[in-house]
């Protein structure tokens, strides 16, 4: 870039200033500045849609499950079978009618739970 020639042609002057303001800016089409409330809004709308998803994923679902769910309803009444499983780990978690109140405490009377369905099934009172 070379110097202006004289200091007055690098000074700004008032006309040339007038001309800038008086020329408006040249619009831009189908340039939109994201807001953060738009951006919030399109996350929001994006989160909706993916819950309604989940909604008629889980009933298609359930109607196309229901025919083996009969089926092993009919076979557990043919059997006869008591309640199912709750944990395969503890044998005061297996079922809630069969516990004992020393099972949770058969190592020692002090011992701590060491399995982790103990914390979701605590022996009976």
């Amino acid at each position: 870039m070379t110097p202006p020639d004289s200091p007055k042609a690098a000074a700004p002057t008032w006309s040339r200033y007038r001309a800038q303001e008086a020329s408006p800016a040249p619009a831009k089409r189908g340039v939109y500045p994201w807001r953060k409330a738009d951006k919030f809004l399109l996350f929001i709308l994006g989160n909706l849609l993916l819950l309604a998803l989940m909604f008629a994923h889980a009933h298609v679902r359930s109607r196309a499950a229901l025919p083996e769910l009969q089926a092993v309803a009919r076979t557990v009444q043919y059997l006869g079978l008591t309640d199912l499983c709750l944990f395969t780990e503890a044998p005061h978690t297996r079922h809630p009618s069969q516990i004992d109140g020393h099972g949770p405490f058969q190592s020692h009377p002090l011992a701590l739970e060491y399995f982790p369905s103990g914390a979701l099934f605590p022996p009976p009172k």
